[in-house]
């Protein structure tokens, strides 16, 4: 289907891949508003939904501003790397919520540029403008994902310069540093997440495909030193350790046979690729009427596109002649079609095989992300076949795309934003009353106090009842000598009951419409911190004693 095509050179003449010359404006323009998008998701900064799972990110800057060297982010699954940049930004700016925003900003800025590279090499320059729209403003899921402190970001934007990398290479870039980047690239995403082996392994092969130059032992000694260098601190984490970060890694750990891979595959097909590039859920995007009546028509769209371009326009190529075909080789989107195919194929595959299929939570969706990277390049060949027939229809569609993609985007001023900021105000409300009680240990459920750790710069200890989630392992730092104590949750019946259970003695009260709390009289207790966090806990997961 794909023949071996004689090398291209670098930068093609051909007219068809020159954007009109008084388009130039285009490409920044478009790439300053998305700069000023992913600026105006991050600030004026506010309490994220799942607070408690991205302030893990100043938790691990915490970690290494004290010099420790923490090689992944969370248990053993995902690479450190976003805590780095977050260890800057609070070294040259102070630790904030806006400092800890800051980090997706500036990733999702350089994603921007890497991504549109790889969309000019791998396009063209023409086709690249019909593309970068998507790129963007993208699809809700994808934007929420790579908005948010968490690693996300990072991971994405190394899996879109290894792309733009290879692309270079597949063109004729015979530069060794280039060679070396490429490496370097693969080999930090590889320490970030094992999730981007959905674009990196693909362009390898891609890669191998078209330079077999490079399987040469000098360049494939350039690569290797790159992708060592890249993914040092995994590889020397699992030599000391060995492999043991594989065995947790559910992307690793197959499936348990033919039936549960079916069954993943029918819903990564019914229910993921929707979420991917049509999401209603509400995570911090909430929907909204406009993106319920949308919905469909995009998700129509895209998946129409996509099919247009990996099999109807490879079909229509079939029946041409040698010489045609020749002429097409000088094309980039003709020679990239295997690349982007070969993502199509794998990055879906590798969650369908492996344990990460089963998962059916709402956010199952986020293993999918490498995947987008290349949604903007399948829809802008049939895109541009569509303009040159009807300017107005392609117009159409494409509005219809960008309007679902920014509809229920939490923008300030909507209401959406309007509640998580006042929660943020909430949560500093909550910090004072446990200043002004000089308390040293809070107590709870893990989505309710762990942002503690952070807001407090861990001078409070906020400890999970649900020992699995305490991914600091804050409870095994409590001091042998008596702290103040305070129990959090969500209303004063459960405060109630929670006490009750523990036999406590004390008084409570409420902060805003998110908190209450209890302080034990007497306060400290009597028991060591240790001891009192184990009764807190074996009190926290009694039933509730049934009304009379």
């Amino acid at each position: 289907m794909f023949p071996d095509l004689p090398m291209p050179p670098a930068k093609p003449d051909d007219l068809a891949a020159r954007p009109d010359p008084s388009l130039a404006w285009v490409a920044p323009l478009l790439l300053c508003l998305g700069v000023a998008l992913r600026v105006a998701l991050a600030f004026p900064t506010y309490k994220y939904q799942a607070d408690a799972d991205e302030i893990l990110r100043g938790l691990c800057a915490f970690r290494i501003m004290r010099w420790e060297h923490p090689v992944f982010y969370v248990a053993e699954r995902l690479g450190s790397v976003a805590g780095y940049l977050t260890a800057l930004l609070f070294w040259i700016f102070g630790v904030s919520r806006a400092s800890l925003a800051a980090g997706p900003v500036v990733t999702g800025a350089l994603t921007l540029g890497v991504w549109y590279l790889f969309l000019q090499e791998a396009l063209g320059r023409r086709l690249a403008l019909f593309a970068l729209p998507f790129a963007v403003f993208p699809a809700p899921a994808f934007l929420h994902f790579t908005t948010q402190p968490n690693t996300y970001p990072e991971i994405v934007f190394l899996c879109a310069a290894a792309l733009w990398l290879a692309a270079r290479l597949a063109r004729g870039d015979r530069s060794p540093w280039t060679v070396c980047a490429f490496g370097l690239s693969v080999g930090l995403a590889w320490w970030a997440s094992l999730l981007s082996l959905g674009c990196t392994f693909p362009a390898l092969i891609w890669v191998a495909w078209r330079r077999r130059d490079l399987l040469r032992p000098h360049a494939a000694a350039r690569f290797t030193a790159g992708f060592v260098l890249g993914a040092l601190p995994w590889l020397a984490y699992n030599v000391r350790h060995p492999l043991s970060s594989l065995r947790g890694t559910a992307l690793i750990r197959p499936s348990s046979g033919l039936a549960a891979m079916l069954d993943n595959a029918r819903f990564l097909a019914a229910d993921n690729l929707r979420e991917l590039i049509a999401s209603v859920k509400n995570y911090e995007l909430g929907a909204n009427p406009v993106t319920h009546a949308l919905q469909k028509p995009v998700l129509a769209m895209v998946l129409l596109a996509v099919f247009a371009s990996l099999v109807v326009f490879p079909l229509r190529r079939l029946g041409r002649g040698r010489q045609e075909l020749e002429r097409e080789a000088a094309r980039p989107e003709v020679n990239a079609l295997p690349l982007l195919a070969l993502i199509a194929v794998l990055a879906p595959l590798l969650v369908i095989a492996s344990v990460a299929g089963a998962d059916r939570s709402v956010t199952v969706v986020r293993y999918l992300l490498p995947l987008y990277l290349i949604i903007p390049a399948l829809l802008a060949p049939p895109l541009a076949a569509l303009a040159a027939r009807s300017r107005a229809a392609a117009a159409a569609g494409t509005a219809a795309i960008l309007v679902f993609n920014l509809a229920a985007a939490p923008l300030p001023g909507t209401a959406k934003r309007q509640l998580l900021a006042d929660r943020a105000v909430h949560d500093q409300q909550l910090l004072a009353l446990l200043e002004t009680q000089r308390v040293g240990a809070v107590a709870g459920s893990f989505w309710r106090v762990y942002p503690i750790n952070f807001l407090s710069r861990e001078r409070i200890r906020a400890i999970p009842m649900q020992q699995e989630d305490d991914y600091y392992r804050v409870a095994e730092r409590l001091p042998a000598s008596p702290l103040r104590w305070a129990l959090v949750a969500a209303n004063e019946q459960e405060l109630s009951a929670w006490a009750a259970h523990a036999k406590l003695q004390g008084s409570s009260r409420c902060v805003a419409a998110d908190y209450c709390v209890f302080l034990p009289d007497p306060n400290p207790p009597g028991a060591s911190p240790a001891q009192f966090n184990l009764r807190l806990r074996a009190a926290y997961f009694q039933p509730p004693v049934p009304s009379p």
